[in-house]
């Protein structure tokens, strides 16, 4: 149901309650809806008329909203009959396009699309085209068409250097183990080492333990792994 609304020359947003957040595909599906009620050019009927003859026509009414016996209601063809005492277009294709340019949450049950129309809209799908034409040049694309496999490029050397990135801080790692073991301190035959190391892969420690006990000495071992704002610990003696 609709919560609200604002209506403006070049834009407008619309409040509605709804349980969760709508779909991209629902978003470009009530895109594509509106602008083909745009397109139909359908023409404006305002009528005025008593509210209870009103409420015969099925138009809809803004539940908490408070009503004169005579009301002005709205139609648009057959896909919307409502009560209203706001301005209206006297034709759909006076809107010219729309576009959403935004669906989020307001409150709880309640969202709120935020789109262009008009020159509004002609000026937003401009300032996205000017966006995506700086980040094919960023990506040193040929076209517009090769900015996915661009993407999916880097998106690839990504990842094969972090994992080169991670494989080297495991070396790392293990490499140290023996230093952490020579240097540990020794209580009564026991080496004790509580140790602090950043950013270890998940089976590193594991590794470092299974070292630790070919070693067939007594030990106390307390890691510390920190990897951004997480830590995790691990215990073996």
């Amino acid at each position: 149901k609709q919560a609200g609304s604002q209506v403006e020359e070049n834009r407008m947003r619309f409040d509605f309650t709804f349980s969760r957040a709508m779909t991209p595909a629902e978003v470009e599906k009530t895109e594509a809806l509106m602008n083909k009620w745009i397109y139909e050019k359908f023409h404006v009927v305002t009528d005025i008329m008593d509210i209870e003859q009103a409420k015969l026509t099925g138009a809809t009414a803004l539940f908490g909203e408070k009503y004169d016996d005579v009301v002005r209601v709205v139609s648009l063809g057959d896909y919307s009959v409502e009560f209203c005492g706001g301005c209206h277009v006297e034709n759909t294709s006076d809107i010219g396009m729309f576009i959403i340019d935004s669906e989020e949450s307001i409150s709880s049950g309640v969202r709120r699309i935020e789109a262009r129309v008009g020159l509004g809209a002609y000026e937003f799908v401009n300032a996205r085209r000017d966006m995506f034409e700086s980040v094919c040049n960023d990506l040193q694309a040929k076209s517009v068409y090769e900015v996915e496999t661009r993407l999916n490029t880097l998106k690839t050397q990504y990842a094969d250097a972090k994992k080169e990135l991670q494989e080297l801080k495991n070396k790392l790692a293990l490499s140290q183990v023996n230093d952490i073991i020579n240097n540990a301190e020794v209580i009564n035959g026991v080496r004790k080492m509580i140790v602090k190391l950043n950013d270890l892969d998940k089976d590193l420690p594991m590794q470092m333990v299974n070292e630790l006990k070919s070693k067939n000495e007594p030990y106390f071992f307390f890691l510390f792994n920190v990897s951004k704002d997480k830590v995790s610990l691990l215990c073996s003696c």
